[in-house]
């Protein structure tokens, strides 16, 4: 599966979205994810009800949390389009994990600890989560590369628009 990555592997996720301000509660833009016991996975999230409703992006072993990694990222809390780019070196490290808005890098804080597979057999998901929780926004050319894009190829994506 093109979506389908192990926490070694690199990869970058890029896509538009246009999200609600200051939303109440956190909100899955596209996951990964198995769900139940074990939701090893990945996710990307606009968390709600936190300061600045920041992007999260967090890579799961299980479902205790006590493997996993995750990065929180500034975000333009508007109503716009904003294009996102997430990349991940396959470092195992949340310092290995970037996002850029509207072709700039966003400063991040990071915790965790990720030692265990990420791999899963649940659907890549976009705009919901665990088939009850939606996105109540726009999500838009989301594109998956089985790679870490660079920062120029960011912004040559997000240059292109």
């Amino acid at each position: 599966s093109t979506t389908a990555f192990e926490r070694t592997d690199p990869f970058s996720i890029a896509f538009w979205v246009k999200g609600p301000v200051s939303p109440s509660a956190s909100l899955t833009i596209l996951a990964k994810r198995a769900g139940g016991a074990v939701q090893a996975g990945y996710r990307i999230t606009i968390l709600g009800a936190t300061a600045n409703d920041p992007y999260e992006v967090s890579l799961v072993n299980d479902a205790g949390f006590s493997n996993m990694i995750t990065a929180e990222f500034s975000r333009s809390n508007n109503n716009d389009w904003h294009h996102v780019v997430v990349t991940y070196i396959g470092n195992s490290l949340a310092a290995g994990i970037s996002l850029s808005e509207a072709g700039v890098s966003k400063s991040r804080s990071t915790a965790g600890t990720l030692t265990g597979s990420i791999l899963n057999s649940a659907g890549f998901q976009i705009g919901v989560w665990q088939g009850t929780q939606f996105f109540p926004g726009l999500i838009d050319e989301v594109r998956v590369y089985k790679r870490a894009l660079s920062a120029a190829e960011v912004s040559a994506l997000y240059q292109s628009r």
